[in-house]
């Protein structure tokens, strides 16, 4: 729960950094505008939820040693993520968040840039930029992976064990249910 909070607050920090200019885009990439016809957490069950003792990160990459503090921190209590994973998130700029995960059965570390979705760019995501839960493999990243604005979209990760794979991918400008209010 605790990690949670920090995962949030982390979020949040970050958003709320980001000032909106008048001529900016909306805020739009929202969990209540995720596409209906989009894969579903139940689609991608997970085993059985780990019920064990964490195990230690394995910090064997360089990424991993750079974020051991969030790592070790945030992955000690019960699996969110695929039946026996921790996601980790941390700010990484204004409007941004670089995440990674733990296996708390092995401990292996699984950092987002080994996978080509780091550094996740926020500026249009007022909410939760990933959502995820313990019982299914299914990963929904909101907002631009690798900062590149051009993937600015609702991704749809699928976790096989060992690596992700993207399953769907709607842009958000097609799927944006925000109304903007002209300006007085």
């Amino acid at each position: 729960m605790l990690r949670t909070a920090a995962f949030l607050c982390a979020t949040a920090i970050a958003v709320a950094g980001a000032a909106q200019a008048d001529d900016d885009p909306p805020q739009c990439l929202l969990t209540a505008s995720l596409p209906a016809h989009a894969p579903t957490f139940a689609q991608y069950p997970a085993g059985p939820l780990w019920q064990g003792k964490p195990a230690a990160p394995v910090l064997a990459t360089h990424m991993a040693r750079v974020f051991r503090t969030q790592l070790r921190t945030q992955s000690q209590g019960k699996p969110d993520f695929a039946g026996h994973y921790h996601i980790a998130g941390w700010g990484c700029g204004t409007s941004c968040i670089s995440w990674g995960m733990v296996d708390l059965k092995s401990g292996q570390v699984v950092m987002a840039d080994d996978h080509n979705y780091g550094d996740l760019d926020l500026f249009h995501v007022p909410d939760a930029p990933l959502i995820y839960r313990p019982d299914s493999r299914l990963l929904v990243m909101l907002g631009a992976p690798n900062e590149k604005p051009k993937r600015e979209d609702y991704t749809y990760l699928l976790w096989t064990g060992h690596v992700f794979r993207q399953i769907a991918f709607y842009p958000y400008k097609a799927h944006c249910t925000v109304q903007v209010e002209p300006a007085p």
